[in-house]
Protein backbone atom coordinates (compact mmCIF):
# COMPACT_ATOMS: atom_id res chain seq x y z
CA UNK A 1 0.00 0.00 0.00
CA UNK A 2 1.06 2.98 -0.59
CA UNK A 3 1.16 5.99 2.20
CA UNK A 4 0.17 9.54 0.83
CA UNK A 5 2.01 12.00 2.14
CA UNK A 6 1.16 16.12 2.95
CA UNK A 7 1.11 18.02 -0.78
CA UNK A 8 4.17 19.56 -1.14
CA UNK A 9 4.10 23.16 -1.88
CA UNK A 10 5.30 24.54 -5.58
CA UNK A 11 6.06 28.51 -5.72
CA UNK A 12 4.97 28.47 -9.40
CA UNK A 13 3.27 26.04 -11.89
CA UNK A 14 5.65 23.65 -13.85
CA UNK A 15 4.29 24.64 -17.03
CA UNK A 16 3.55 28.75 -16.40
CA UNK A 17 4.21 31.29 -18.44
CA UNK A 18 3.05 34.93 -17.75
CA UNK A 19 3.87 37.25 -21.16
CA UNK A 20 2.43 40.52 -22.45
CA UNK A 21 1.19 40.63 -26.08
CA UNK A 22 2.64 44.72 -26.51
CA UNK A 23 6.41 44.65 -27.41
CA UNK A 24 8.33 46.36 -25.26
CA UNK A 25 10.40 49.57 -26.67
CA UNK A 26 10.72 53.20 -28.09
CA UNK A 27 7.20 54.52 -29.55
CA UNK A 28 4.13 53.61 -30.06
CA UNK A 29 3.50 50.04 -28.48
CA UNK A 30 2.92 47.27 -31.17
CA UNK A 31 2.01 43.28 -30.70
CA UNK A 32 4.56 41.36 -30.74
CA UNK A 33 5.01 39.35 -33.75
CA UNK A 34 6.32 35.74 -32.25
CA UNK A 35 6.69 34.54 -28.78
CA UNK A 36 8.11 31.00 -27.92
CA UNK A 37 6.53 29.64 -24.70
CA UNK A 38 7.53 25.61 -24.19
CA UNK A 39 5.92 23.65 -27.14
CA UNK A 40 4.34 26.23 -28.50
CA UNK A 41 5.22 29.39 -30.87
CA UNK A 42 2.57 32.07 -30.33
CA UNK A 43 1.80 34.88 -33.07
CA UNK A 44 0.33 38.06 -32.54
CA UNK A 45 -1.71 40.95 -34.51
CA UNK A 46 -4.22 43.31 -34.55
CA UNK A 47 -6.25 45.42 -37.23
CA UNK A 48 -6.41 49.09 -38.10
CA UNK A 49 -8.69 50.75 -36.37
CA UNK A 50 -12.47 50.61 -38.22
CA UNK A 51 -11.47 47.22 -40.07
CA UNK A 52 -14.08 44.30 -40.06
CA UNK A 53 -12.97 41.02 -38.24
CA UNK A 54 -10.72 38.74 -39.91
CA UNK A 55 -11.95 35.88 -41.64
CA UNK A 56 -10.27 32.29 -41.74
CA UNK A 57 -10.26 30.23 -44.76
CA UNK A 58 -10.04 26.72 -45.47
CA UNK A 59 -9.85 24.31 -48.19
CA UNK A 60 -12.36 21.11 -47.27
CA UNK A 61 -13.34 18.27 -49.56
CA UNK A 62 -16.39 19.84 -49.99
CA UNK A 63 -15.29 23.70 -51.15
CA UNK A 64 -13.76 26.59 -49.56
CA UNK A 65 -15.39 27.65 -46.23
CA UNK A 66 -15.31 30.92 -44.58
CA UNK A 67 -15.22 31.03 -40.75
CA UNK A 68 -15.32 34.32 -38.95
CA UNK A 69 -17.11 36.06 -35.94
CA UNK A 70 -18.64 39.24 -34.83
CA UNK A 71 -17.17 39.01 -30.92
CA UNK A 72 -15.02 37.18 -29.72
CA UNK A 73 -13.81 34.15 -31.20
CA UNK A 74 -11.68 30.45 -31.21
CA UNK A 75 -11.16 28.20 -34.25
CA UNK A 76 -9.11 25.45 -34.05
CA UNK A 77 -7.01 24.57 -37.19
CA UNK A 78 -6.47 20.82 -37.42
CA UNK A 79 -2.85 19.39 -38.30
CA UNK A 80 -3.09 18.72 -42.10
CA UNK A 81 -6.08 21.07 -42.99
CA UNK A 82 -5.31 23.85 -45.95
CA UNK A 83 -5.86 26.92 -44.30
CA UNK A 84 -5.74 31.21 -44.98
CA UNK A 85 -6.27 34.28 -43.07
CA UNK A 86 -7.77 36.82 -45.25
CA UNK A 87 -5.25 40.23 -44.84
CA UNK A 88 -2.98 38.35 -42.75
CA UNK A 89 -0.97 36.02 -45.29
CA UNK A 90 -0.97 35.60 -49.15
CA UNK A 91 -0.76 31.84 -49.23
CA UNK A 92 -2.39 28.79 -48.29
CA UNK A 93 -0.92 26.82 -45.76
CA UNK A 94 -0.91 23.41 -44.02
CA UNK A 95 1.18 22.38 -41.12
CA UNK A 96 1.64 18.96 -39.90
CA UNK A 97 0.45 20.27 -36.17
CA UNK A 98 -2.76 22.04 -35.34
CA UNK A 99 -2.84 25.62 -34.54
CA UNK A 100 -5.63 27.58 -32.44
CA UNK A 101 -6.90 31.10 -34.12
CA UNK A 102 -8.33 34.04 -31.06
CA UNK A 103 -9.78 36.89 -31.98
CA UNK A 104 -10.72 39.49 -29.21
CA UNK A 105 -12.19 42.58 -29.77
CA UNK A 106 -10.78 45.56 -28.04
CA UNK A 107 -11.94 48.89 -28.40
CA UNK A 108 -12.09 49.73 -32.39
CA UNK A 109 -9.43 47.39 -33.42
CA UNK A 110 -9.11 43.54 -33.37
CA UNK A 111 -6.61 41.49 -31.09
CA UNK A 112 -5.05 38.10 -32.93
CA UNK A 113 -3.39 35.50 -31.65
CA UNK A 114 -2.16 32.29 -33.64
CA UNK A 115 -0.72 29.63 -31.47
CA UNK A 116 1.27 26.96 -33.39
CA UNK A 117 1.89 23.28 -31.74
CA UNK A 118 5.65 23.19 -33.36
CA UNK A 119 7.56 21.23 -30.49
CA UNK A 120 6.43 18.29 -29.58
CA UNK A 121 7.97 16.26 -32.22
CA UNK A 122 5.34 15.98 -34.14
CA UNK A 123 5.63 19.20 -36.24
CA UNK A 124 8.49 18.78 -39.20
CA UNK A 125 6.90 20.99 -42.04
CA UNK A 126 4.92 23.80 -43.68
CA UNK A 127 3.64 23.23 -46.95
CA UNK A 128 2.77 26.75 -48.80
CA UNK A 129 0.65 27.28 -51.90
CA UNK A 130 -1.60 28.98 -54.44
CA UNK A 131 -4.04 28.26 -56.34
CA UNK A 132 -6.13 29.74 -59.36
CA UNK A 133 -8.57 32.27 -57.70
CA UNK A 134 -11.00 31.48 -60.23
CA UNK A 135 -11.38 27.98 -61.10
CA UNK A 136 -9.21 26.02 -58.04
CA UNK A 137 -5.95 25.04 -60.19
CA UNK A 138 -2.89 24.69 -58.11
CA UNK A 139 -0.08 27.31 -59.47
CA UNK A 140 3.33 26.60 -57.32
CA UNK A 141 4.00 25.21 -53.55
CA UNK A 142 6.99 25.77 -51.53
CA UNK A 143 7.60 23.12 -48.54
CA UNK A 144 9.59 24.66 -45.17
CA UNK A 145 11.22 22.61 -43.02
CA UNK A 146 10.74 23.09 -39.15
CA UNK A 147 12.71 26.08 -37.73
CA UNK A 148 12.83 28.78 -35.02
CA UNK A 149 10.29 31.21 -35.60
CA UNK A 150 12.90 33.76 -37.29
CA UNK A 151 13.75 31.02 -39.70
CA UNK A 152 10.14 30.56 -41.48
CA UNK A 153 9.69 34.31 -41.44
CA UNK A 154 12.56 34.21 -43.94
CA UNK A 155 11.70 31.56 -45.66
CA UNK A 156 7.59 32.25 -45.77
CA UNK A 157 8.87 36.05 -47.06
CA UNK A 158 11.35 34.33 -49.65
CA UNK A 159 8.66 32.26 -51.26
CA UNK A 160 5.86 34.95 -51.13
CA UNK A 161 8.95 37.03 -53.66
CA UNK A 162 9.82 33.92 -55.52
CA UNK A 163 5.94 33.21 -56.10
CA UNK A 164 5.14 36.95 -57.19
CA UNK A 165 8.72 37.38 -59.01
CA UNK A 166 7.78 34.54 -61.84
CA UNK A 167 4.68 35.63 -63.85
CA UNK A 168 3.73 32.72 -66.39
CA UNK A 169 3.80 30.59 -62.78
CA UNK A 170 1.04 33.22 -61.57
CA UNK A 171 -0.70 32.72 -65.05
CA UNK A 172 -3.37 29.90 -64.57
CA UNK A 173 -2.24 27.08 -67.21
CA UNK A 174 -6.15 26.14 -67.33
CA UNK A 175 -7.98 28.95 -67.28
CA UNK A 176 -5.44 31.76 -67.98
CA UNK A 177 -6.35 34.01 -64.97
CA UNK A 178 -3.02 35.78 -63.29
CA UNK A 179 -3.06 35.68 -59.53
CA UNK A 180 -2.52 38.50 -57.80
CA UNK A 181 0.78 39.34 -55.72
CA UNK A 182 0.86 37.21 -52.89
CA UNK A 183 2.23 38.70 -49.54
CA UNK A 184 3.86 37.40 -46.18
CA UNK A 185 3.13 37.23 -42.47
CA UNK A 186 4.82 40.44 -41.68
CA UNK A 187 3.27 44.00 -42.94
CA UNK A 188 6.19 45.99 -41.81
CA UNK A 189 8.41 44.01 -44.46
CA UNK A 190 5.96 44.68 -47.23
CA UNK A 191 7.26 45.75 -50.35
CA UNK A 192 4.37 48.67 -52.35
CA UNK A 193 2.90 45.75 -54.52
CA UNK A 194 2.56 43.28 -51.50
CA UNK A 195 0.86 46.33 -49.53
CA UNK A 196 -1.45 46.52 -52.11
CA UNK A 197 -2.58 43.21 -52.52
CA UNK A 198 -2.71 42.38 -48.64
CA UNK A 199 -5.81 44.90 -48.95
CA UNK A 200 -7.43 42.89 -51.78
CA UNK A 201 -7.50 39.56 -50.67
Amino acid sequence: MTVMSEPREIPEPLLHYSMSLVAEGAGEPRLAEWQEAGRYRIWASRSAPGDPPATVLELRADGLVELKGENYFLHPILAGQPHRIAHHFGYWQVSDADRIWIQIPRGKVWVYTLIWGGKSGVYREDRLFWICRKCGNRLAEKTIQAAAAEGFMKAQSAAVREFNADLPQRKCGKCGTAHPEAYGMDPRDDLPAERSARGLW
